[in-house]
């Protein structure tokens, strides 16, 4: 469903269809990938958890923040719940990058989700895990409340720093 048109639900939560090499319905943003040659962000067909296809993320240079992105409309004061899957190979800290004073330094791999209020400061939105080295497919969910002055919600499949990281199954429900 979409409202003003922003879709209420996660498209392509499965990186099942492409446009281009990435996956088709979400955003890939670059702009933080400090060295080496840009990073490489695409929809992966080899690896996967869930259906035939996965988003990648791979860099081996320093950066703040490689994303694939989606924003979607949240109904201010109700409850949802996310989930994803994420899987990392020899993900590594970007030491000399600073992620402002809530994120603690050193993090790495994760989905970060982002309350955008409709005026004012954007509320803290609910935290998830990070993820380093190289780790099995592994379920990210939280559940959560939205703030009465929110109306959107960013969802960011992050690499901070160098790796290979997959993201698979992404959703977003009301609980």
């Amino acid at each position: 469903t979409y409202l003003a048109g922003i879709p209420s639900h996660v498209q392509n939560g499965g990186f099942e269809k492409a446009y281009g090499t990435g996956p088709a319905d979400w955003v890939a943003q670059t702009a933080l990938a400090y060295s080496k040659p840009p990073p490489a962000m695409v929809r992966d067909r080899k690896v996967h958890h869930f259906g035939h296809a996965s988003a990648r993320i791979s860099y081996d240079g320093n950066s703040n923040g490689i994303d694939f992105s989606q924003v979607l409309r949240v109904k201010p004061g109700a409850t949802y719940q996310f989930n994803g899957w994420i899987k990392t190979y020899n993900v590594r800290a970007c030491h000399p990058c600073s992620y402002g004073p809530t994120i603690p330094a050193g993090h790495t791999a994760e989905y970060e989700l982002l309350f955008v209020a409709g005026e004012g400061a954007d509320p803290p939105a609910p935290l998830l895990r990070f993820h380093s080295g190289t780790t099995p497919w592994t379920r990210d969910t939280v559940t959560f409340r939205v703030p009465r002055s929110v109306s959107e919600l960013a969802i960011q499949c992050y690499l901070r720093g160098a790796g290979t990281v997959w993201f698979d199954n992404v959703s977003l429900k009301p609980a």
